[in-house]
């Protein structure tokens, strides 16, 4: 399957709304002039029926409504991709996708209240999609995508309650020519726990990544092919990014065959590896 957002080890394009409410986050990416946002509320509002996110060039003043069904949390086994992405060929295959893993898994299916229920484990269900698979996020209808042009953005969200009345939600700006970037690396070492895993100490201490990353893996990139490896059924996600120590398992990987590192992941999927650096 052909991806048109590939997933690399590279720095992209992505952002959060700073100045919004922590109820809801949104999260953008901007590459070949294709905008794409993630919607990431940290507990489902009660009365929330779908979201909706428009956004105007400042300069221009064009408008587009970057969905055209409501952005609701839900899997069924057939979804309409062409509500929420404007490219025919990246609707299909994601459709093809979503369709595949609900037959193969299940649906997920909840009234907003029951989802209100949930707290904050929706946030922790919406790592596990990315964590997964990133596509997932369309397919989850919290992901959407459409081709617009550079500049500086006026972004509008709406919420729809079940009789279909909209009201704004939130109401931001950003600017395809300045994301937000780490002004430092994580900090971190590595040392044997016992056989077959490894302790880590981590911080890090910019701001930056507790507010745009979900979640950081351990990884080990082999010495000889530069493969990086996160080990497999091993592999776990970090949500925690304040200084602490954990125990991270690698089964039978020889420790003397990995640069040992930390793989951060972003709300569309995009990779990062910092690797323990020699003294």
């Amino acid at each position: 399957m052909k991806k048109i957002i590939v997933i690399l080890l590279a720095l992209v394009a992505s952002s959060f709304a700073q100045d919004g409410s922590k109820d809801l986050e949104y999260f953008w990416q901007y590459q070949a002039e294709r905008l794409d946002i993630v919607l990431v509320p940290s507990i489902w509002p009660k009365e929330c029926h779908g979201f909706h996110v428009e956004v105007t060039h400042l300069e221009t003043g064009k408008t587009t409504k970057m969905n055209r069904a409501p952005m609701l949390l839900v899997k069924p086994p057939k979804r309409d991709m062409s509500d929420f992405i404007d490219d025919p060929e990246l609707a299909k295959s994601v459709g093809e996708l979503g369709a595949k893993t609900v037959k193969e898994t299940k649906s997920f299916q909840h009234s907003p209240e029951t989802m209100h229920s949930f707290g904050g484990r929706i946030r922790t269900h919406l790592r596990s999609v990315v964590f997964k698979e990133p596509w997932m996020m369309y397919y989850s209808g919290l992901r959407v995508s459409h081709q617009v042009p550079p500049g500086k953005y006026k972004i509008t969200i709406g919420m729809q309650d079940a009789a279909g009345v909209k009201s704004d939600v939130f109401i931001g700006t950003f600017d395809t020519s300045a994301p937000p970037k780490p002004t430092s690396d994580p900090e971190f070492s590595v040392k044997p726990h016992r056989k077959g895993s490894m302790t880590v100490d981590s911080e890090f201490k910019d701001p930056y990544y507790e507010k745009n990353i979900p979640f950081w893996l351990f990884c080990g990139v082999e010495r000889g092919t530069k493969h990086v490896s996160t080990f497999g059924n091993y592999a776990s996600m970090s949500s925690s990014f304040k200084k602490g120590s954990i125990s991270k398992k690698i089964g039978s990987a020889d420790p003397e065959l990995y640069i040992f590192g930390i793989q951060k992941t972003d709300w569309f999927g995009n990779k990062q590896v910092y690797l323990k650096k020699k003294k």
